[in-house]
């Protein structure tokens, strides 16, 4: 114990930049390691700003922070990084022990010493369509936020879809998502959600759906993730002609991808099954696809495909099933 405080203060002491990247091409950069997830290292330096560097471009790194490293196997180690005698080799050192590494087991790295907003990432994008052909105008808005702790990660999802047309009454769809992910050893993990939703295809004013998940992440390795979880959810739901208070079950499949190499690429997929455990033979389903392509600097064109199905639909004269293409404009902050 007396060890490992004793590294905390040396962590906080050396909070200034003086980790230190060796790259396949002979560069070495002096900074401070921010993050790293999904492959992507966000290194501080003082003359060049934040740079977003591609793990495999990196041969060897030295760390005088304190971080937490997850392997691929989902083992977390608190150490520190050294440089191995072996290209693509560092060493852990942890407290009583010093572990030899692939960096490419490495698939997320935080210095535990880091402030709170640079443990941020969110994005905003923002679409506006109309066609006076047809005298439709839809605007679709959403935007993320998600705050990296220890062995923890917790945030918010919203999104808008507003269509107004002149034939039909004016369509909207609204998503509010606050969660809350807890890692576990060795890959698994527990979710907390709550949402609010409603849908005036599906004749739903409002939804709200509270509960959580018990999951394990099948694949993980630094640029993509395969995850799947089971859960139990609170539902209470008002519609044109129906209001209930039901309980779900859950079954979540979601895989998410990114590539670094221009142009840059960031892909989601999930697909939901809610099968009611109150009201006899209905279920839900939702299905999300969610494709970000940088055109500039943080800058991002969107393209999101979304599905939704409801045996049971809370109007009688509503439809059982939702769905649209939705492209936008974005940034990632």
């Amino acid at each position: 114990m007396l060890s490992v405080i004793c590294i905390l203060v040396i962590g906080e002491i050396w909070a200034a930049k003086c980790d230190t990247l060796y790259l396949y091409n002979g560069d070495k950069i002096t900074g401070e390691v921010k993050s790293l997830d999904y492959g992507k290292l966000r290194y501080k330096t003082d003359d060049m700003g934040t740079l977003y560097i591609k793990w495999d471009k990196i041969k060897s790194i030295y760390t005088c922070q304190f971080l937490e490293v997850v392997t691929k196997d989902g083992t977390i180690h608190y150490a520190h990084v050294r440089p191995s005698r072996e290209a693509g080799m560092v060493r852990l050192i942890i407290p009583m022990m010093v572990q030899e590494v692939d960096l490419f087991q490495i698939i997320r790295m935080t210095p535990i010493n880091n402030s709170f907003i640079g443990r941020i990432d969110g994005a905003v994008d923002v679409g506006l369509s109309y066609t006076k052909a047809s005298d439709v105008a839809q605007l679709n808005t959403s935007a993320d936020a998600t705050y990296k702790g220890r062995k923890f990660e917790t945030g918010f999802r919203a999104s808008l879809i507003y269509t107004q047309q002149s034939s039909k009454p004016d369509a909207r769809k609204q998503d509010i998502n606050l969660f809350y992910t807890h890692q576990l050893l060795r890959n698994w993990f527990v979710n907390a959600n709550l949402t609010q939703e409603s849908n005036s295809e599906l004749g739903l004013r409002w939804r709200v759906l509270g509960g959580g998940e018990f999951g394990h992440e099948i694949v993980r390795d630094i640029f993509s993730s395969l995850k799947v979880s089971t859960g139990l959810y609170y539902n209470a739901e008002e519609g044109e002609d129906i209001t209930t208070n039901s309980l779900e079950g859950a079954i979540v499949l979601s895989y998410r991808h990114y590539r670094y190499d221009s142009p840059k690429l960031d892909l989601f997929t999930s697909g939901k099954l809610y099968p009611s455990l109150t009201q006899s033979g209905r279920y839900r389903a939702q299905y999300d696809l969610q494709v970000r392509l940088e055109v500039v600097k943080d800058l991002f064109v969107g393209l999101n495909i979304y599905y939704t199905f409801d045996n049971k639909p809370r109007a009688e004269e509503a439809s059982n099933s939702d769905w649209g293409v939705v492209t936008s404009l974005g940034y990632s902050f």
